[in-house]
């Protein structure tokens, strides 16, 4: 018992040491007895590589307790045996759950994927009225029901009135919460709308929403943002950037140096962080294409995989060498 308490607080005391705060998520799910609890966090927004934080088995009493650590608030996978559902998590807080919708079905758990089991349905117990998972969820209907109703004068139409009228709705429905990544969320669920508008050129939607701003890694909205934004931005020719260009620099002896000198000319790319990851969206793109030597765009990603000076980078790249089967690298 002694031994266990001390174990217990100096992982406390790391945790503080570290910046890491411990979170807490415990709950109830009806007819889930010895079925495995997991709890999941994103390495990254982009290719949404998942790494397991902690895991349980569901008591007799259909309860489980996990406590792991987390830095920074971000979305979080939570699987109980082969469904799942997402939650915002934030650092040094408890969650009680009332979990619902468990499928029980015959056979070996490893025959059914996550992916094709309906979610689970999560209900944080006693939550505050601005819990951010409650704001969050009507942000996304409030902004879902908007551009249904009015999708046929609002996307891709060029309307600033509308989107003015969108804008206004979401930012008058939503006032200072103090929650940052609440505030965030907001921010580039708008730009998102405003891209997607086609009432802003992209030279002022990445001056408002990009330049001189900090990439926020652990945001959904952000990411969803900046990769539609760039979506197929290298192997289109966009930005001034010719694939010619791009082609050749593949071949040359250090073809990472040469590519984001090339980039640096694009006036969407003034951020440093982010020409680096439009390089790597570019660069998955291009290895699937027989326009490019895919071997040169694979080296390039490994090489930003072990000496980007952008950690979250290395994470990045790592993951999408990941995602390409064996055969093809």
């Amino acid at each position: 018992m002694k031994r266990t308490f001390f174990s217990f607080l100096f992982f406390c005391l790391t945790a503080l040491c570290s910046g890491q705060q411990l979170t807490t998520v415990r709950g109830i799910v009806p007819g889930g007895v010895g079925k495995p609890v997991e709890v999941y966090s994103y390495l990254d927004l982009f290719t949404y590589t998942t790494e397991l934080l902690a895991k349980g088995i569901l008591t007799k009493k259909n309860t489980f307790e996990l406590t792991f650590t987390i830095t920074s608030t971000g979305p979080f996978k939570i699987r109980i045996w082969n469904q799942e559902a997402e939650l915002v998590l934030e650092p040094g807080k408890t969650y009680d759950l009332q979990v619902n919708g468990l499928v029980i079905q015959p056979g070996k758990t490893d025959e059914i994927v996550p992916k094709m089991m309906p979610p689970l349905t999560i209900v944080i117990k006693d939550a505050p009225r601005q819990e951010l998972n409650g704001m969050l969820r009507s942000l996304s209907a409030m902004s879902d029901d908007f551009i249904e109703k009015n999708h046929s004068v609002l996307i891709g139409k060029g309307n600033r009135q509308k989107a003015d009228e969108y804008r206004n709705l979401l930012q008058s429905s939503f006032p200072e919460t103090g929650n940052l990544f609440f505030a965030n969320t907001l921010f580039y669920t708008i730009g998102y709308m405003e891209l997607h508008s086609r009432a802003w050129s992209k030279d002022k939607l990445v001056d408002q929403y990009l330049n001189s701003k900090p990439v926020l890694y652990q945001n959904p909205a952000y990411f969803e943002f900046l990769t539609s934004l760039f979506d197929k931005h290298l192997v289109a020719g966009s930005g001034g950037v010719k694939r010619e260009a791009l082609k050749a620099a593949l071949g040359l002896s250090d073809p990472y140096t040469e590519l984001m000198q090339i980039l640096k000319q694009d006036p969407l790319l003034k951020n440093e962080a982010i020409r680096e990851i439009v390089l790597l969206m570019g660069l998955f793109d291009m290895q699937s294409q027989a326009y490019f030597n895919k071997a040169s765009c694979l080296k390039v990603i490994r090489q930003i995989s072990l000496n980007s000076k952008f950690s979250e980078h290395k994470i990045m790249a790592a993951n999408l060498l990941s995602l390409i089967p064996v055969d093809r690298l």
